[in-house]
């Protein structure tokens, strides 16, 4: 893969990590009883959900290069898969349920139970793939060690008695840190080959 091409991969992933603080900050902060609040918050999540997944794509190929193994190959596409299951749900919340909401808001607010079934679905989908993600790459020795622990514990952040805003918080910088880790190597890499020219 170009590098350069990696690094936008690399970037696209951090500035997915940020986004996820960002959307944190902004419900504890600027917290308003409004639509327009959710739409905020679900938008920057839906956008911080594509970044990640183009930065997943860097960091399998990352990892892979470095240290091939079925496991590698497993955990990227379980959290691939996690993560766009996220982003859909989160799409669904920012582009179409305004809608809903302004035409039949009593539909919203009692949504029957097979919906709440398949977003807690798409959420433990969301929560176990990025466990087993953190502790494949913590395996693997390859991305930083505290970054993997971040991004595995997150999930586990909402089921503790803990501030809630703690566990986007871990997710936003444990992803920082891996891409920040990938862009240092890769510079390192573009600086051994100038020498060996």
């Amino acid at each position: 893969m170009k590098n350069s091409v990696f690094k936008v991969l690399a970037i696209a992933y951090m500035i997915g990590g940020l986004l996820q603080i960002v959307t944190m900050v902004w419900n504890e902060f600027f917290h308003q009883a409004d639509l327009t609040k959710i739409d905020v918050t679900a938008g920057l999540e839906f956008l911080s959900a594509i970044l990640i997944l183009l930065g997943l794509v860097g960091t399998f190929i990352y990892t892979y290069q470095r240290r091939p193994s079925i496991n590698s190959i497993v955990s990227f596409i379980g959290v691939f898969t996690g993560t766009l299951l996220f982003a859909c749900l989160k799409w669904f919340e920012a582009f179409f349920e305004p809608i809903l909401k302004s035409h039949v808001p009593d539909f919203v607010e009692s949504l029957p139970a097979q919906a709440d079934t398949t977003m807690m679905i798409g959420l433990m989908i969301l929560f176990l793939s990025w466990i087993y993600y953190g502790i494949s790459s913590v395996s693997a020795k390859v991305l930083p060690i505290t970054g993997s622990i971040l991004v595995a514990i997150f999930p586990l952040l909402f089921f503790v008695p803990s501030p809630i805003f703690l566990s986007p918080l871990a997710w936003g910088i444990g992803i920082i840190w891996m891409s920040l880790a990938m862009l240092r190597d890769n510079k390192q890499v573009d600086v051994r080959n100038t020498l060996d020219v």
